[in-house]
């Protein structure tokens, strides 16, 4: 049975495994500023943010939608950007379940991820991945994405876009 329940584990578990291979390299905010790196699908969309702090916008074939962006800050930060999150998903989706945050070390990175579903306006179940990690430039990045409740290779390439962020 297919369920976004399983999300969380499924992102827990994928932190793990081994990183995709390179099919385009994303640098936020750019080449020769970079706060962090992912990987993305060469066939997924980018839609750039107007400027630093805005959300750069990815989204696959299927619809799976992946916004990233940094913030400035600190763990105060980090969790105004969650609560700002939240907001806009109380807002956005019916249905809004949320499981509680979860810290976690990425690459030697303090993370907190938060992991969910809810139903959209056209009635669609999705689950939801919010992550958002202490970067040792001061910033804060915040990467999130929505996927479809039956669109298992959506969300396993945005799990492989999650896992592969890094530092430069």
């Amino acid at each position: 049975m297919k369920s976004v329940l399983w999300v969380p584990l499924l992102f827990v578990a994928s932190l793990f495994a081994a990183g995709p291979a390179a099919a385009k390299t994303l640098a936020y905010p750019g080449p020769d500023n970079a706060s962090f790196l992912i990987d993305h699908p060469a066939n997924w969309d980018v839609e750039p943010g107007e400027e630093v702090g805005d959300y750069v916008t990815l989204t696959g074939p299927s619809g799976v939608n992946l916004q990233l962006r940094t913030i400035p800050g600190d763990q105060s930060a980090m969790d105004d950007a969650l609560a700002e999150s939240f907001k806009f998903l109380e807002e956005t989706f019916s249905d809004l379940e949320m499981k509680d945050p979860e810290t976690l070390d990425h690459r030697g990175l303090t993370t907190m991820a938060v992991a969910g579903k809810g139903v959209d306006s056209e009635g669609e179940e999705t689950g939801f991945v919010m992550w958002y990690v202490a970067l040792n430039d001061g910033n804060i990045a915040e990467i999130w994405f929505s996927v479809y409740r039956d669109d298992k290779p959506g969300f396993d390439a945005a799990m492989k876009v999650l896992n592969s962020f890094r530092t430069p």
